[in-house]
């Protein structure tokens, strides 16, 4: 199905970009194209609307900016919730059409890309015969079920077709930052569960890390990190790797 439509595997800033284009535009003031999507919701910020999809477009093409966090500063009612509450509804809207459909791993709790099971050594043939364009590896917990549940064969590894959802966490996750002395770094990465530290590194690093956490829900779609000035350096440090690496980095 990929290499037959390779839209399937698109990153999230591709597929959000995309999806904010599918909804259509039309010529807005002083060349500002008025995007659709952000109709009837936002008003008299067509020019940071259209900052903010110069920014997606960038980043679907694979350039540096893809490393970054989008920053929406503004006083009280000036539309930055709004901004972001369009998105979410628009990707859940999505990616239930044919034209936005996404499929995981079954059983993954952070939506894990399929094409992560292709091997490496697969993967340069098939960017270069089928333009099929793969970035990542598997999750732990995906990493474990392959070896210990289907015995290393990816062919039995089964596939289902999700719809992002921001009441079940699928795709969409959201963080409020409070005060620094309360703040839980594990409603960022997850939670671990000492019980199963017991096991050898390799079964264990796929059963303890519960991968529950703001992060694991988001991937493969929209974070939202609401007063992100308000976090201390732990925090901060767990968004450089994500951004600049495009890695959860767990605790311990």
């Amino acid at each position: 199905m990929a290499i037959e439509n390779p839209s399937i595997s698109r990153l999230s800033h591709t597929r959000i970009y995309d999806m904010i284009m599918a909804a259509g535009t039309k010529p807005g003031l002083y060349d500002i194209p008025i995007y659709e999507l952000f109709s009837g919701n936002l008003f008299g910020i067509d020019n940071s609307l259209d900052r903010l999809v110069q920014f997606l477009h960038a980043s679907a093409q694979g350039l540096e900016v893809r490393k970054r966090i989008f920053l929406l500063l503004g006083p009280p009612a000036s539309g930055k919730s709004t901004v972001v509450e369009v998105l979410k509804k628009g990707l859940e809207r999505y990616s239930r059409t044919d034209e936005g459909a996404m499929y995981t791993i079954d059983g993954c709790p952070l939506q894990e890309e399929p094409l992560h099971l292709v091997p490496t050594s697969w993967r340069e043939e098939l960017a270069q015969a089928h333009a099929l364009y793969i970035e990542g590896d598997l999750c732990p917990r995906c990493l474990h079920n392959l070896n210990f549940k289907y015995n290393g064969d990816i062919s039995k590894v089964k596939v289902k077709r999700v719809a992002y959802s921001q009441s079940q966490g699928l795709g969409i996750g959201s963080f409020v930052a409070t005060d620094p002395q309360s703040q839980d770094l594990s409603r960022l990465v997850g939670t671990v569960d000492p019980s199963l530290l017991a096991h050898d590194r390799l079964e264990g690093a796929g059963l303890a890390f519960r991968l529950d956490g703001e992060l694991e829900a988001a991937n493969r779609g929209i974070m939202e990190f609401i007063e992100i000035f308000k976090s201390d350096d732990r925090f901060l440090t767990i968004l450089l790797g994500v951004t600049q690496e495009q890695v959860i980095k767990l605790g311990g």
